[in-house]
């Protein structure tokens, strides 16, 4: 069982919140017991993380008598669907620095995810050098999930995957592998994914071209490019529907394909 004071100390020596104005570190007292919550101001949504708060500050010492575990807690005692647990430091502060708030209380081993992110966002709108005559008007944005959402609002199977991969040693870029299981490659997809972990790059700045070079390396010059790549979420999921793979990086509105 992890101790409470250095899981919270190790977070603070990793994190540093009296560095950063935008990182908050929360204080509580739930069921009589200490608590700290971590989040990033500008990713959490107010309004839920309002009825959040009411909800711990309700819990008594005797609905958390017994439970031991993040584990116990999340699937008895919390009511928010978007919630997972973690047991180290180091996936603790990689959850925080990436949108969602974790939550540590004192006597219950682990720490809670929860994942109420709303990042900056714009309209999802018709690309400007991918337009149609006919056809949808919207388009991909920077935000993972909307995009992934997209293609599946095209592609009704159950045989629709979208793999999730973290890549880059500071920047830990969020990636979605979509294909459909049955007609990508087996072939193709299992040296995708080995390319992915073996990666070693510590920042992902110019996103999709960035990890097209480094997927596969000039050897000498070829003037057709090694991806496709595209804005409209239609195309991206006729690829997919045709065997091909798609990945759907964050913060990039361009997919590969």
């Amino acid at each position: 069982m992890l101790d409470y004071e250095h899981f919270v100390r190790a977070m603070d020596t990793s994190l540093c919140p009296e560095q950063s104005f935008d990182l908050i570190k929360r204080d509580l007292i739930v069921a009589e017991r200490p608590a700290v919550l971590y989040f990033i101001d500008g990713f959490i949504k107010d309004e839920i993380f309002e009825k959040m708060l009411e909800f711990l500050f309700k819990q008594t010492p005797d609905t958390l008598a017994g439970i031991t575990s993040m584990q116990q807690f999340q699937l008895d005692r919390m009511p928010y669907v978007e919630v997972d647990v973690v047991n180290t430091v180091s996936a603790a502060v990689t959850a925080v620095l990436s949108g969602p708030a974790v939550l540590v209380i004192q006597g219950i081993d682990g720490a809670l995810c929860i994942d109420t992110r709303s990042y900056p966002v714009r309209a999802v709108e018709e690309p400007q050098k991918d337009r149609s005559l006919r056809g949808s008007r919207d388009g991909f944005v920077e935000t993972l999930i909307f995009n992934t959402a997209l293609i599946r609002r095209r592609i009704r199977t159950e045989k629709l995957r979208m793999e999730y991969v973290q890549i880059g040693n500071r920047t830990k870029l969020d990636i979605a592998i979509s294909y459909i299981d049955g007609l990508a490659d087996p072939k193709a997809l299992q040296l995708l994914r080995d390319r992915f972990k073996k990666l070693k790059l510590n920042g992902i700045s110019m996103t999709q071209q960035a990890v097209a070079e480094a997927l596969v390396p000039s050897k000498f010059l070829n003037p057709f490019p090694k991806f496709k790549f595209t804005e409209r979420p239609d195309y991206a999921s006729a690829c997919i529907l045709d065997g091909k793979i798609a990945v759907v990086l964050d913060n990039s509105p361009s997919v590969m394909i």
